[in-house]
């Protein structure tokens, strides 16, 4: 989720904020479904969104970006009333938010004072898309990168599960259900992962 990791960190102490959902080990909010709720309505892609706020988190702790040089309430980095005013201002084109809606580096290149040494590793592309769903990562659905319009999530998901459920497992660091002998059987039933299909 866009910002279910920002989101979490600042409610964790308020549990009427949490869904009781929980994704590998991080606790869903409420403000982490409504990020996701804004960016639809805005129009505006959330692999692309979420590197921004990763970004603009290094941001501010680095003490180059704050709540008067923004506009926004960087103070309230994770709240709900933080990533509405983000999400708007992008949206609109409204002060900070029309370097944020140019893109990661160019923002960067807006902000100056080592902004741009702060985008690491959670940037893959020029675009600056999130890399966690890169085509070259899972040679097994590198085709549906190639000619799917859209990333190709539900069927990147069918594998990537899969493999995080059999990496815990292997592991040990939690409890799964996808031993080496339970990803050889689904290969052989024709590859469909049980988490998928509901059963």
């Amino acid at each position: 989720m866009t910002y279910q990791e920002p989101a979490a960190k600042y409610y964790k102490d308020q549990k009427s904020e949490l869904t009781g959902v929980s994704y590998f080990g991080v606790p869903h909010t409420k403000a982490a479904f409504v990020a996701n709720e804004l960016c639809d309505e805005y129009g505006l892609d959330t692999v692309v969104v979420y590197p921004l706020v990763m970004w603009i988190e290094k941001c501010k702790e680095a003490g180059i970006l704050t709540d008067a040089n923004t506009g926004m309430p960087l103070s309230k980095f994770g709240s709900l009333e933080f990533i509405e005013v983000m999400l708007r201002k992008i949206a609109f084109r409204d002060g900070f938010g029309d370097a944020l809606a140019q893109g990661i580096y160019a923002a960067a290149d807006i902000v100056g004072s080592g902004a741009k040494e702060l985008i690491t590793d959670y940037v893959c592309d020029k675009a600056g898309r999130w890399n966690q769903y890169d085509g070259r990562l899972y040679i097994t659905t590198g085709l549906f990168s190639a000619m799917e319009p859209r990333q190709p999530i539900q069927q990147l998901h069918d594998i990537s599960l899969l493999i995080m459920y059999w990496l815990t497992w292997v592991k040990k660091v939690g409890e799964s259900f996808a031993s080496s002998d339970v990803i050889r059987a689904i290969e052989q039933k024709g590859g469909l992962c049980p988490l998928t299909l509901g059963n």
